[in-house]
């Protein structure tokens, strides 16, 4: 933690030395901390950029997503895929982990926050838009979190 606080000494418009931050009291348990720094966050306007996306190439054309997109033209659809995929999860014995999701809210506001992961979605529109039996691929920019990783290896 000494190093994230210095970190922000260092440049307090730096978004990630907060994220960093707020993560590591989260996991902790110390949720008040992690508000605490997520305020400070706000209040030194050091804005953060969606920073996972994820995308997937067919026939040419690139689709790309972010947590909680509904820019896409099939966004209805693979919304419509999602429930349907999350019904099939819940089947084999998946539920979301709440873990990941390190804001104080809701049960069911981290759960549609979980469901709504660039990765799902991309997987969504995958499958709705590749002929069953062909490679689907999905790349990211950054890390997979883990209760994605758990829902692709159950798809």
């Amino acid at each position: 933690i000494r190093n994230a606080e210095r970190a922000v000494q260092l440049d307090h418009y730096d978004a990630a030395a907060y994220v960093l931050m707020s993560n590591i009291y989260a996991a902790a348990g110390l949720q008040e901390e992690a508000e605490n720094i997520e305020c400070m966050r706000i209040k030194n306007a050091a804005w953060k950029q969606p920073g996972s996306s994820s995308w997937v190439v067919e026939s040419g054309n690139v689709n790309k997503f972010v947590v909680g997109d509904t820019t896409h033209p099939l966004s209805r659809q693979i919304y419509v895929k999602l429930q349907d995929l999350e019904l099939k999860l819940s089947q084999q014995g998946y539920s979301p982990n709440l873990h990941w999701v390190s804001q104080n809210l809701s049960v069911q506001s981290k759960t549609v926050l979980l469901c709504q992961h660039s990765e799902k979605l991309a997987i969504a529109c995958a499958i709705i838009n590749t002929p069953e039996g062909k490679d689907i691929r999905i790349m990211k920019n950054m890390r997979v979190c883990g209760d994605c990783h758990a829902a692709t290896s159950l798809l």
